[in-house]
């Protein structure tokens, strides 16, 4: 995590499930304007996990903040497609 006056910056690991969700939850709760949250490291996700980055999403835009994802590995890339969640957030342009 980095993090600044102005934003932070997550990296999540392992497993966005109920448990990954909360705890990202409450990280996004404590830093209000949270910029990036890279999910390169992540191996799955389900719908809490989902669920909880819309609401960061939300967060960010109500504090005036651009949330952007680092993209992560094509299996779990297909569940945003799948969602269309893709075109709901904005993902990090792989370079």
């Amino acid at each position: 995590m980095k993090w600044d006056e102005e934003s932070a910056e997550l990296r999540l690991h392992g497993d966005l499930d109920i448990d990954g969700a909360d705890i990202l939850h409450a990280l996004v709760t404590e830093f209000d304007r949270v910029a990036c949250i890279d999910l390169t490291d992540v191996d799955t996700i389900d719908s809490s996990g989902l669920f909880a980055l819309v609401q960061a999403d939300t967060r960010a835009r109500v504090c005036g903040t651009r949330l952007t994802l680092v993209p992560p590995r094509d299996s779990v890339r297909r569940i945003f497609e799948w969602t269309g969640l893709d075109a709901r957030l904005t993902f990090a342009v792989a370079g």
